[in-house]
Formats: C-alpha cells, structure tokens, sequence
C-alpha cells in the first residue's frame, strides 16, 4: 500500500462563504504551510437541503430517560427510531455486552486534543441508507462519517455521542479504545475532561451495529450536557448527513455541503447509566433494482433513475449524481415501467474517479490515517 504523506489543514475563518452559512471545500487547491500550531476552529457553517426545513428544530422542553422498558416511547425522525432508557439495570447488562471484549487502546487519541484518526471497518454500516466502510473518529467525542475529510468534521455528517471540547492529553488515565467484531464496532471515550475542567470525568460510548443501528450509552457525565462550554468546540448530541455538489467556478473545482437531515438529542436529560438507541428504518439506497425499487417498503417516495441506475428519495448522499445525470426527468416511478433488463453502464477508463483531500495526517499503520481538526 502506499505511504500516506503528510499535508497541513487549510483555515476556513468565516462562517462559510462571506457569511453566506456554505462551506465550499477546495480538494485542488494548493495548500500552505503546516497549521498544525494554529489550528482551525471548527464552526457549524451547512445550509440545509430544501426538502428538510425542520430538522435544526429542538424542543425546550427536557426529555427525560425512561426507566420502566414497558413505557418506552419511539420517537420517529424519518430515517430513524429512537428511544431513550434509563433503566440501570439494562444499562449495565448493556455496558457489559459491549465491553465484554477488551476493546484496544488508541494510542494518538488517548493523548491527543482536536485530533481524528480514520478507521476501516471490518463491515459495511448503512448510514442513512448510504454503505460506508470508513469512518474518522474524533477526541471531541464524535464519529465523522464523510468520504472528504476536511477541518469541519465537527458541521455535519457526524455520529455524536457528545460532540465537546474534550482534551485527552490533561490527565493519565484519559483513553479512546475501539473495537471492532464483524458485527459492530464500538468507540469509548473513558475517563476523558473537558479542556476547561479537568476535575470532572466522562466516561462514555457509541456503538455501529451491522443492520444501522446506533446506540449512545452514558455510563459517567458529571455535569448537565446543557452546561457545557460550547465556545471552542461544538457541544452536540445526534446524528447528522449531508451531500456534496461539485461545481467548476472560474476554473476552480468547488465542493458545496449541503445537510439534509439532522437528528439532535441535546434537549434530553442526559444522566450516568443512560442509553440512546437509534434504530435504522428502510430506505430508497437498500433497493438496487427497478422493481424493488417501486415496490419498497419505506416511509419515502423512492423513484428508479435508469441513468445511474439507483433508487432515491431524491435527497441522499447520491444527489450529485441524481442532478448530474437529470434524473428528476426520467426518473420511473411505476414498477410497470420498470425495463425487463437493466444494465448498469460500464465505466472502460480503468481510473476511478477521485480528489485529492487537504489534511493533516500522521503514518501509523494501514487503515490508521490521523487528521488534526
């Protein structure tokens, strides 16, 4: 396999473009000198997508955990349940499960601040639908599920148990372990503090199930989630995904992040021995064929585009390539119209179609890429 070689982060100091709130992500460009001193703050700059005009929306009121499994309520946000439970004796039956295999202790993130390390997963995970392989997971208590790693993972397309300033290298038994059993990989923030208050500990996880779930399970925070300090770092609890565009502008490649869905768990009384659980519903992305297509069975208007031969909603990780391809005006949206063959086009160039990504990485190990944020 080939080196990793080490580039600096690019700064983005405003929030998007003149204030306008989009990030344009320069994959070409040439990059300065090494940052790694000042580095980048991260910022929460995404526009979201235009069919999704709810999803920023939090309640004020506080969400308790419930204790008794017989009342559990299931919140529905589109691409996922979730439930929230606060029965310790499930959670530690729960904890157990997940820590029953020593999990391996991540040497950088372990003492390390606002740092990152993209990891393969033995599976594929079904994000929002979408299959994913890699992941990046962050000291700042979140997992970056994006393909493009850029100096704003912390913006969008994240898996956030708590997303906080948190800073590994302030005390000695500050850890980040990972482990990964071809059915789930789960990462743990144990014993890890903020970077203003080293007296309090939080200990907790996050969990990526084979069939898309998602479970947050929080077995130490010693202060109110709604207490932390959000100034230098984003404080949030959630999930998050987003789409790229690519757009040439005077000669210059440009890559825009649009968010279209988010789901924010902030406004839950967060507690010691309590577990957010997502479960993954069906979407348009499972289906690869016409017929299944149109006869799916999900809460979405899933539509066949014959050019790329995919099933969308039409607002996924796929609609660069729905806008591209003009499959809003050819798209097949009766399962009588579905061809009696498909085949998919072939692409006879050989070379896959990439871009470069600028960011700082350390060599470590294969599949072990460090990215300073």
């Amino acid at each position: 396999a080939a080196t990793p070689t080490t580039l600096s982060v690019t700064q983005i100091p405003l929030l998007g473009v003149n204030g306008s709130g989009i990030l344009h992500v320069n994959l070409t460009g040439h990059i300065p000198g090494n940052l790694t001193d000042s580095l980048p703050k991260v910022s929460d700059p995404i526009v979201p997508d235009e069919n999704f005009t709810d999803i920023f929306k939090e309640t004020p009121e506080r969400i308790k955990s419930e204790e008794h499994l017989a009342n559990l309520t299931y919140d529905h946000h589109n691409f996922y349940n979730s439930s929230f439970i606060g029965n310790k004796d499930y959670f530690r039956e729960y904890w157990a499960n997940i820590t029953i295999d020593k999990a391996e202790v991540h040497q950088v993130l372990s003492n390390s601040h606002r740092r990152a390390t993209s990891i393969q997963l033995s599976f594929d995970f079904p994000f929002y639908g979408h299959n994913i392989r890699n992941v990046t997971v962050a000291t700042g208590g979140f997992i970056y599920t994006g393909e493009h790693v850029h100096n704003w993972l912390a913006a969008t397309q994240y898996i956030a148990p708590l997303m906080g300033n948190f800073d590994t290298t302030l005390t000695n038994d500050s850890n980040i372990k990972l482990y990964d059993d071809g059915e789930k990989f789960s990462a743990f923030w144990e014993n890890v503090t903020l970077q203003e208050n080293t007296t309090k500990k939080f200990t907790f996880a996050v969990t990526l199930y084979k069939n898309g779930d998602i479970i947050f399970a929080y077995k130490d925070i010693p202060i109110d989630v709604q207490e932390i300090n959000d100034t230098e770092h984003p404080v949030k609890v959630g999930i998050s995904d987003a789409y790229l565009t690519d757009k040439i502008v005077f000669y210059v490649r440009r890559k825009t992040i649009y968010e279209y869905h988010r789901v924010s768990f902030k406004d839950h009384l967060i507690t010691n021995n309590t577990i957010l659980k997502m479960t993954a519903l069906p979407t348009c992305l499972q289906y690869d064929t016409c017929d299944s297509c149109l006869n799916h069975d999900t809460g979405f208007n899933c539509t066949w585009c014959p050019q790329i031969q995919k099933c969308s909603s039409g607002t996924d990780r796929n609609k660069q390539d729905w806008l591209l391809r003009k499959c809003e005006k050819t798209t097949i949206v009766n399962a009588t119209s579905c061809p009696a063959r498909e085949d998919a086009p072939t692409d006879t160039s050989g070379v896959p179609a990439t871009g470069n990504t600028a960011y700082t990485t350390d060599q470590l190990a294969k599949h072990d890429t460090v990215v300073n944020i």
